[in-house]
């Protein structure tokens, strides 16, 4: 039997127009790049198998040029933007599961080009798991992948890893694109990261249906934040069954891909959205009405978590209010009340209203039977004793040295952030209270600069306020008299601190 003819340009059985831009191009043949689907052409039929070496070829081209390659902007325009995103998540997942080859990296440079949200979601898994295991120089590239992919779920995937992942480098690349493109729009991150909020597929009414042909499931939120999942008939279920015989296969097959899917999302985002809101409690961020009515009350996720929570009302004659079943306001009588557009709201913090509020809006809270998904109401609260109120430190608690990483770990994931290195070392971490007008410092013996978790074991110095902020990382002048700090922001402050002091190394 005579030998199977070599492929080459010459008897490739392609368009035209992909001859021409690959006669430059050697054909790459990667181990792992096997059994690749399909790409369809907008003009009809598929760019064929055989053709696949040259694609490959054009996207290590892309990564070693820096200039993308005259194949992979055909393809943009000429090829189905679904198939062509099927197609390069398909090779993502491949070279992933060949435990990411390094020569082979290209394929991320060839993700950023081609790639759409089958793709974002690839690589949203990838950079968590490169996380997880210190990968950094992958975790952070892929970062700029979803950055350059750019769809509304790329952002929205990118402001939770920016919430949630535990690598500091990695969570700082991605707060720090969700800051540029803040930046480019005139906004700021949290307002960014308002509208790029995963609804995993949830609709307004906070369900979503998964369809096996002759029957279907339904998953709903309910009232609440739990992700519950009901047969036709209303009774609740664990799972999605197995496919059945009567069933479409491919739509129950998709179902259960879908629901998977959905479950590992909603967990994260409904993580990451618990600790947005209890910051913008202890800072005292808010929300102009217009705003919260469109990324608050009508996202199926946070406006739940929203119905949960007292909210303070910044301006007006009305100090605070809930946000009631049917997504209007009530006061504390249960009374309906309209906020005018110009009023903002904030998540209130039990120090920065009246006891006689608080005491009003927990019998409120426990009449309604409303759980709330972090402490509010029923937070603990530190306040400065009157012996201290001329001192300008806070009394640091007697502790055994922290492991760098746990120090830095602690306050960056309570929102401290770094002040400007000296001398090639970080020696303070701060925090703005917004609704109180003044900055904490927390100083401790020094953070090695890009190699924190070479640094020797820390101790907190002291923990002093102040007055200005301090965005430019610029060190703290004159502290502030422990008397004169506003309640809400020394708590919080001595919240942290007694954590820090009461962690094992």
């Amino acid at each position: 039997m005579p030998a199977k003819a070599a492929v080459s340009l010459d008897n490739l059985d392609a368009p035209e127009w992909f001859l021409q831009a690959a006669e430059e191009l050697k054909p790459l043949k990667p181990k792992w790049a096997k059994g690749l689907p399909a790409i369809a052409l907008r003009a009809g039929g598929d760019l064929p198998g055989e053709a696949f070496p040259w694609l490959l070829a054009s996207l290590r081209f892309t990564e070693e040029e820096a200039i993308r390659h005259d194949v992979v902007d055909l393809l943009r325009s000429r090829a189905d933007r679904n198939s062509l995103d099927a197609w390069i998540a398909f090779v993502m997942e491949a070279w992933i599961a060949a435990e990411s080859p390094v020569k082979d990296a290209w394929v991320l440079t060839g993700a950023g080009a081609l790639g759409a949200d089958g793709t974002v979601r690839v690589l949203n898994e990838a950079v968590r798991a490169w996380s997880k295991e210190k990968d950094r120089a992958l975790a952070v590239r892929g970062l700029d992948v979803l950055g350059r992919i750019g769809t509304a779920l790329a952002v929205k995937e990118v402001a939770t890893l920016s919430a949630m992942v535990r690598d500091h480098s990695v969570a700082d690349e991605a707060k720090g694109m969700i800051e540029r493109k803040a930046a480019a729009q005139g906004a700021t991150r949290e307002q960014i990261e308002d509208r790029h909020v995963n609804d995993c597929g949830l609709d307004a009414r906070g369900e979503r249906v998964f369809s096996y042909g002759p029957r279907s499931f339904r998953a709903s939120l309910g009232s609440g934040i739990e992700l519950a999942l009901y047969n036709e008939d209303g009774s609740r279920r664990v799972s999605l069954p197995p496919v059945g015989k009567a069933d479409d296969r491919a739509l129950a097959e998709a179902s259960r891909d879908a629901w998977s899917e959905m479950k590992t999302g909603y967990s994260r985002v409904l993580k990451a959205q618990l600790k947005r809101f209890e910051q913008a409690m202890i800072t005292g961020r808010d929300w102009a009405l217009p705003d919260f009515q469109q990324y608050v009350l009508q996202h199926p996720i946070v406006s739940r978590i929203a119905k949960m929570l007292l909210w303070k009302v910044v301006d007006g004659d009305l100090p605070t209010v809930r946000v009631a079943d049917d997504l209007t306001f009530a006061d504390a009588n249960d009374e309906t009340v309209t906020l005018a557009e110009s009023q903002r709201l904030r998540v209130a913090h039990p120090l920065r209203i009246t006891a006689e509020e608080l005491k009003t809006w927990e019998t409120v809270f426990s009449d309604y039977k409303i759980i709330q998904p972090f402490q509010q109401l029923a937070r603990k609260s530190y306040l400065c004793e009157t012996a201290m109120a001329g001192e300008t430190s806070l009394p640091v608690p007697e502790h055994t040295p922290l492991k760098p990483g746990v120090l830095y770990g602690i306050l960056d994931n309570d929102g401290w952030r770094l002040g400007r290195q000296d001398g090639g070392h970080f020696f303070f971490s701060w925090k703005r209270f917004e609704a109180d007008g003044v900055t904490a410092a927390i100083h401790y013996a020094g953070l090695v600069a890009g190699q924190i978790g070479t640094s020797p074991d820390q101790r907190i110095l002291q923990c002093t306020f102040h007055p200005e902020s301090l965005a430019d990382g610029a060190r703290p002048g004159k502290p502030m008299p422990l008397g004169s700090v506003p309640t809400a922001a020394y708590s919080e402050t001595m919240r942290r601190l007694i954590r820090l002091t009461e962690e094992k190394g």
